[in-house]
């Protein structure tokens, strides 16, 4: 079989953009059911998720069409390249109502987390919670936000397994997390948060988060996070947090040695001294165990 021309997907330049280059992926045949194909798009049209071609055949046969990055587009101006928190034509908000929001969400630092059906409304929550932040220097202090995020951040919270390889909207909220300093507290409950009720076409993914930053890590070092089962009224799985959560027991802490402890001034004499006490020579491997504790 031999590599398919760039000009077999010529569907890709009539629907979405000009075909520009594909990868050693698509010409070396690495998978008959996903090519890869550079294209120049028009941004200022909506790119179809899903598109059409006609074989020799005659036969009709719908692609799905991904696209790994789209650059975002501010909610307020509609340009390309920025989001509203960093628009130049955004009006400020009153000063006024600002120091009131200060004031109350200084009082309270764990917050929850509706998020839209809409993706500029998505982001534009991304940038108020980077906002939130540096407002109000949430870097040195304890900071816990929960809720539904109604985005996945990898392809493996999605049920479909399809889903394998991270879009834009993955990676936007990635980077939100990563400026914040938040991640996902520890928890215990399935890997999808999220269902659709469908059994007919059953869809999960992970929508639910508990989010905390090193603070909390540090104040709380068992904390947990559980999510139950969703309820009768709900699609969504409730999460119970648990600051002073108890970790199981072992029997036998297991010995780790900690490097900074060759930085001693007296590590060398207190080590040839300990070994001498223990005994000149082992006569079995657990007695130069024993010795080497």
């Amino acid at each position: 079989m031999s590599t398919p021309p760039l000009k077999a997907i010529q569907i890709w330049a009539h629907l979405t953009g000009e075909p520009k280059e594909t990868d050693d992926f698509t010409k070396n045949l690495v998978s008959l059911t996903v090519a890869h194909v550079k294209v120049e798009v028009d941004l200022t049209k909506p790119l179809p998720p899903v598109v059409e071609f006609e074989r020799q055949s005659g036969e009709v046969v719908e692609v799905l069409v991904h696209y790994p990055w789209v650059p975002p587009t501010c909610s307020h101006c509609k340009e390309l390249g920025h989001i509203v928190r960093n628009c130049l034509t955004y009006p400020p908000p009153d000063q006024n109502t600002e120091n009131k929001q200060d004031q109350q969400t200084r009082k309270q630092r764990d917050g929850a987390v509706y998020t839209s059906n809409l993706r500029s409304e998505r982001v534009d929550l991304w940038a108020d919670l980077l906002n939130l932040h540096d407002t109000l220097g949430f870097e040195d202090k304890n900071w816990i936000i929960g809720g539904d995020f109604n985005q996945i951040i990898y392809p493996t919270e999605h049920s479909n397994p399809g889903t394998t390889v991270p879009d834009s909207l993955m990676y936007q909220l990635q980077d939100c997390f990563m400026q914040l300093g938040v991640f996902d507290l520890r928890y215990l409950s399935p890997s999808h948060s999220w269902t659709n009720n469908q059994p007919e076409n059953p869809i999960a993914k992970k929508l639910d988060r508990l989010l905390v930053n090193s603070n909390i890590i540090s104040a709380f070092p068992h904390c947990l996070a559980t999510f139950l089962p969703p309820p009768f009224i709900s699609d969504h799985s409730p999460c119970v947090l648990d600051l002073a959560y108890q970790l199981t027991k072992a029997g036998t802490k297991p010995y780790k040695f900690q490097n900074y402890l060759t930085k001693h001034p007296s590590f060398a004499q207190v080590v040839y001294e300990g070994w001498l006490h223990a005994g000149s020579a082992s006569q079995s491997l657990g007695h130069l165990c024993w010795k080497l504790k």
